[in-house]
């Protein structure tokens, strides 16, 4: 295998029993932002768990047919892919990696997973990235442009071809 050949992956239904997984991920993708922005050390876990639950309640909420996978990788839990499938596009609601897996090509082997499936289907696929964020420099490699960007959130749409 070459150094450049992407990790193997799979993904399986979320449980209950992946909630301290989940949290753990969550927060791996917020701590250089936190610790950034000079938010105290004691104070992270806290917040973190807050804002973990606020984002799994409104997920839960606002998107009930949303499926939730965890991406495996070489035995070990890797990420999450939070995919909804709406009627008239796919919504990639989350898509996150622990930091020993980034940059390995598992999360563009699962997006180009996502965009097979909707271009059988002739189906857009949405999904909102933090504006500058590091990923979105891959979406748009894969053909996603972005449609909306207030500073903070950016919108991006890829859409099959004709």
């Amino acid at each position: 295998m070459s150094v450049d050949a992407p990790v193997s992956h799979r993904l399986r239904a979320a449980t209950r029993d992946d909630l301290e997984f989940q949290f753990r991920l969550y927060a791996s993708t917020r701590q250089e932002e936190l610790a950034a922005a000079g938010f105290p050390e004691a104070m992270r876990e806290s917040f973190l768990g807050m804002q973990f639950e606020a984002q799994t309640s409104h997920y839960s909420l606002c998107y009930p047919s949303a499926e939730w996978l965890i991406i495996g990788s070489g035995g070990e839990d890797a990420g999450r892919l939070i995919l909804d499938r709406a009627p008239d596009h796919l919504h990639i609601m989350d898509i996150a990696l622990l930091p020993g897996f980034r940059g390995r090509g598992i999360g563009t082997a699962l997006l180009r997973q996502v965009l097979a499936e909707a271009a059988e289907k002739q189906l857009p696929v949405r999904l909102f990235a933090f504006t500058g964020e590091r990923a979105t420099g891959l979406y748009r490699r894969l053909g996603f442009e972005s449609i909306m960007d207030d500073g903070i959130h950016t919108e991006l749409v890829w859409r099959p071809a004709k």
